[in-house]
This record gives structure tokens, sequence and C-alpha cells, in this order.
């Protein structure tokens, strides 16, 4: 077995927190639509994103989006 050099180990890093915040993505749409038929105005999963994964985040996530959409 061999030993993992400094890039790899950044590549994993970096690969697990992308996986870590697709789950909260998942999280944020399904707390949004569990709360949806309570409050007069339903909760878009956005908000509840923003509050999970930090507004730094949130803003390079959704930048990312409309990059991917302008490319195709």
């Amino acid at each position: 077995m061999r030993r993992l050099t400094f890039v790899e180990l950044a590549q994993l890093a970096t690969a697990w927190a992308q996986r870590e915040e697709g789950r909260k993505a998942e999280l944020a749409w399904v707390l949004s639509w569990l709360v949806s038929p309570h409050p007069k105005r339903p909760i878009p999963p956005d908000d509840f994103l923003r509050s999970l994964i930090g507004d730094a985040a949130f803003v390079r996530r959704k930048h990312a989006e409309i990059d991917a959409a302008k490319a195709t």
C-alpha cells in the first residue's frame, strides 16, 4: 500500500466537502417539503440551505449552477 500525496489528500477533502454540501441540499429540500403545508408562505429550500451551509458556500454553489446553465 502506498502513501497519499498532499495533492491526493486535498482532492479527497474537496470531494468530501462537495458530498456533504450535496447531502445538506437534499436535507434542505426535504425540510422545505415537510414544512410547506404549515406556514402561510411556503419556505423555499434555498432558505434552509443558506442556514445549513453558510452564506459563502451558498453563493459559491449558486454561481456554479449559473455557470453550468450557461455552458449548456
